[in-house]
């Protein structure tokens, strides 16, 4: 049986995605053994999980849907976060369709407990080469809102493995930055000067290499699961990762395919 390791957009996709694309991605895990990591948990709740806090909170500050969608550009910094809160907000709708109070209940359900359980759905193995402290992170509602603290930030460090895990995957992290398209998949400064000790391995640092870190700590017999192609191609062609290719039963590595 073939293991996929399932990154973030996958992750994600299999329950936020459009019904076609649902559809497509269960196709693909059928019959497969799947695999994450408490990197990948991590960016889910750095992302979604947080986006879904910012979609709770507008819904409390409007009188109406309307005019808490309206305000999504105000709150989200980035085409990613605005397509992030989008994708919540329809998979809501789906459920319970426009009604802001039983919105704002269903997202209470989503944030406190539903997305603990649709991130690890079907799981069989959760790899934790990093321990990313993010992947614990819990929201606590305070009043009627939602906070949340990934606890993952330079000062004071956080209490993961992430010095540990440069130190054993540094030559191949090192290998990432001389990639001819390395400034446009990872922050190349930022991953030299941590490789170097001249930065800080934590925070904002950490998060802006995540995909480096998420195709080093795949292990080698396993397949790379990910919509995003165009920067895990070149990633794991470098590392020799195998990269899975929807459509073909018996895709081949990166190696060869690249």
């Amino acid at each position: 049986m073939k293991t996929l390791f399932l990154d973030t957009t996958i992750l994600a996709d299999r329950y936020l995605a459009n019904t076609e694309r649902q559809r497509q991605i269960r196709q693909q895990l059928h019959g497969k053994s799947l695999t994450t990591s408490n990197y990948v948990i991590g960016e889910l709740k750095n992302s979604f999980l947080k986006n879904s806090i910012t979609l709770h909170t507008l819904l409390l500050e409007e009188a109406t849907v309307e005019d808490a969608l309206a305000r999504l550009g105000q709150r989200c910094f980035s085409t990613r976060q605005f397509d992030r809160v989008l994708k919540v907000f329809a998979y809501l709708a789906k459920k319970v369709g426009y009604d802001k109070e039983e919105l704002l209940e269903r997202l209470d359900i989503l944030i406190e407990d539903e997305f603990e359980i649709l991130f690890i759905d079907g799981i069989d193995e959760v790899i934790d080469e990093c321990q990313c402290i993010r992947a614990h992170a819990t929201p606590v509602k305070e009043g009627k809102r939602w906070i949340l603290d990934l606890g993952c930030r330079q000062q004071p460090q956080p209490s993961c493995d992430i010095e540990a895990f440069y130190a054993k995957c540094r030559e191949e992290l090192a290998s990432l930055t001389q990639i001819g398209e390395a400034e446009r998949i990872i922050n190349v400064d930022n991953l030299t000067g941590m490789l170097s000790g001249q930065k800080s391995k934590y925070g904002r640092n950490c998060w802006s290499v995540g995909d480096a870190i998420i195709c080093a700590e795949v292990p080698a017999d396993q397949w790379i699961y990910t919509s995003n192609l165009k920067d895990y191609g070149p990633l794991s062609k470098r590392l020799g990762k195998k990269l899975w290719r929807e459509g073909t039963e018996h895709p081949p590595s990166s190696r060869d395919s690249m």
